[in-house]
């Protein structure tokens, strides 16, 4: 009886520290979106081409791997790729 009584509490023990792993690795995820949004979004703001498109691509990978962030990532991958966001002239 006894030695059910510990394996159990192991049990218990085993499964919270999945609980917790996951909860962790989770908010870690959502971090990360975070800031590669933050970087994508800071470089549509590029004098560059090249960098403008690839913060298009990133936001573009921020869709697909985050559905949560679709809709803001989505009208902003869209209105950079255009040249213009508020507060900027179209170029060319």
């Amino acid at each position: 009886m006894r030695g059910y009584l510990i394996q159990a509490g192991a049990g218990v023990l085993a499964f919270g520290a999945l609980v917790y792993t996951a909860l962790n690795f989770r908010l870690s995820r959502e971090g990360h979106v975070t800031d590669w949004y933050t970087k994508a979004i800071e470089q549509l703001g590029s004098e560059h081409l090249d960098v403008r498109l690839g913060a298009i691509y990133a936001l573009e990978r921020i869709i697909i791997d985050s559905p949560r962030d679709h809709p803001a990532t989505a009208g902003k991958a869209m209105r950079g790729g255009t040249g213009t966001s508020p507060g900027r002239q179209p170029t060319g």
